[in-house]
């Protein structure tokens, strides 16, 4: 049986405000390190990824360069980022976390381990393996439409 146009349009409307459920509730659980979602991704990116350039974090958060970096001045300011003249290319900054942000990046994986288990939890252990491998298929689809 095929999907009508209103099933698709009630599944992205159910997406779109589960999403925004998640989000909130992360940004209210972030408030208190004064940082936003996003800003706690981009920790968590250069914490895994040291010395990356602004390149990588855009591509790994899907957003413009100029987002990025935005994002790694207003994180530098915070004084969770260094940012420094690459090596190989003058052009280029590597980006690094300070020792401030070395300390949030450790308080935010005590945190992450009970991140997203409110939303979840109604699940059996079945249940969310189906849909972490739907969310995968989605995701898998439209990135081919957005490179």
């Amino acid at each position: 049986m095929q999907a009508t146009d209103e099933d698709y349009h009630r599944t992205v409307r159910q997406f779109q405000k589960i999403a925004r459920w998640m989000m909130q509730g992360r940004d209210i659980d972030l408030k208190d390190l004064d940082l936003t979602s996003i800003q706690a991704d981009a920790l968590m990116f250069f914490d895994k990824h040291p010395h990356s350039q602004i390149n990588g974090l855009r591509d790994h958060l899907s957003v413009s360069h100029q987002a990025a970096c935005g994002l790694v001045d207003r994180m530098r300011s915070k004084g969770l980022l260094n940012v420094e003249v690459s090596d190989e290319d003058a052009r280029a900054r590597r980006v690094s976390l300070s020792m401030e942000g070395e300390k949030t990046c450790r308080e935010l994986r005590k945190r992450g381990a009970s991140a997203g288990h409110a939303a979840f939890d109604c699940l059996t252990e079945k249940e969310m393996s189906n849909l972490a491998e739907t969310l995968n298929r989605i995701e898998a689809h439209m990135k081919k439409d957005w490179k």
